[in-house]
Order: structure tokens, then sequence, then C-alpha cells
């Protein structure tokens, strides 16, 4: 029996879901509604993103859904 090769680098997947948007605000159900982020859901947002600069946090890659309130996530995480 032969051991398992080790990876020679170890991928971490993050997953986040987008700050509060207008519609969720509002009560909205918006399923595939393009609302963009509320005043809270921007603060949310940059206050993860200046968490994951602290923690020195980095990333090679950020994919988002093109709904404006994730890509305004994303934007925001990214950029940090």
């Amino acid at each position: 029996m032969t051991a398992n090769p080790t990876p020679s680098q170890t991928y971490h997947l993050i997953l986040l879901r987008h700050g509060e948007s207008v519609g969720n605000a509002n009560g909205v159900y918006q399923g595939q509604a393009d609302f963009e982020l509320s005043d809270l859901g921007r603060r949310q947002a940059q206050a993860l993103a200046e968490r994951w600069v602290a923690e020195e946090k980095t990333f090679d890659l950020v994919i988002s859904s093109p709904l404006l309130r994730a890509r305004q996530t994303a934007e925001i995480i990214a950029e940090a």
C-alpha cells in the first residue's frame, strides 16, 4: 500500500454573503431583483475588509454574483 501524496499547497475557499441590501432593509424578498447595498451593508462589508486586512488575509481570486449587492460587497473586500 502506498501513502497518499501530500499536496504542495493548501487552498481555502471562503463563501461570503453580501452585506445588507436596500431590499433586505425594506423586508423585500429579492431573488434576482437587483438591489444595491444599504449604508449598513457598505459598513458591514468595510468592517469585514478591515478585519481581514488586520489579519493579513489575502485573496488570489474574488468571484461574485452579477447582482449589484454581491458585486459591491466583493469590490469592497477586494479593494481593501
